[in-house]
């Protein structure tokens, strides 16, 4: 059945608050799952798994629902049925923007929610390293805090720049992503340092370069969230490129950004 603008304007806006809902579970997810790096329990995982079958759930959902939308919308080819103009009606480019930018940032959503698991397996994995020895058990070292905390800090600002549509915000959480980096550069020189000095076990650094990494790609898909964002409310693409962002035109040629 095709839809009329009201009702495609009425469903987007209830797709858009089904994608700040998910955003506000996956936060928690992500919280969660760092702080099960220093307090690992096989209960809290199980917790966390059982978040992780939600999330991909209400993926699920989204995705069928911006499905049905844009079939709905463009019903035979003729687009909205609008009863008031007499006729069909061409589906606006805002909202065909909008709706798609829904469907990537639930994609970007899900991906974060598994690694925010990743995360907490790999912790759990450094906890049961020490089981059964006289050694006590590997955890990552305070250090880790300042990544973590960062990195919750990136993703809770791309997830209220997504509830409130601030593009200023957006763009914070973009060069945001660039501290995260240091700081993973930092722990792994100090991993590489202590594995020298014969003070961490190879394993136990294998572990932890596998979190740090999974830590890493939140904030990178935190800084996907906040392209999309731009892109939904000002019209341009950004890249960063030589270690600066660049805003490109989408009437411009994507591989040619323009400096300036």
């Amino acid at each position: 059945m095709p839809t009329t603008p009201q009702g495609f304007q009425e469903r987007l806006a209830t797709l858009g608050q089904h994608l700040s809902d998910q955003g506000a579970l996956v936060l928690e997810m992500v919280e969660a799952g760092f702080d099960h790096l220093f307090a690992p329990s096989h209960s809290g995982l199980l917790a966390l798994e059982a978040a992780e079958e939600r999330v991909d759930r209400a993926d699920v959902a989204i995705e069928r629902a911006a499905v049905d939308l844009l079939g709905d919308a463009t019903d035979a080819g003729n687009g909205l049925h609008d009863v008031a103009a007499g006729g069909q009606h061409r589906l606006p480019e805002a909202d065909l923007r909008r709706l798609l930018t829904i469907v990537k940032i639930n994609n970007e959503l899900e991906r974060i929610a598994d690694a925010a698991l990743a995360c907490a397996t790999l912790g759990q994995r450094l906890a049961d390293a020490g089981t059964g020895s006289n050694q006590p058990a590997p955890t990552p070292p305070t250090t880790f805090r300042v990544l973590t905390n960062s990195v919750v800090g990136i993703l809770r600002d791309a997830m209220k720049a997504l509830a409130t549509g601030d593009v200023r915000l957006a763009r914070v959480v973009l060069q945001s992503d660039e501290a995260v980096e240091a700081f993973k550069a930092a722990l792994l020189q100090d991993a590489q340092d202590r594995l020298r000095q014969g003070t961490l076990d190879p394993a136990a650094a294998f572990l932890l370069l596998e979190i740090s990494t999974a830590a890493h790609a939140i904030a990178e898909h935190a800084t996907n969230i906040a392209e999309q964002l731009l892109y939904l409310h000002t019209g341009t693409i950004v890249r960063h490129v030589e270690g600066k962002w660049l805003d490109v035109p989408v009437t411009a040629d994507p591989a040619r950004p323009e400096h300036g």
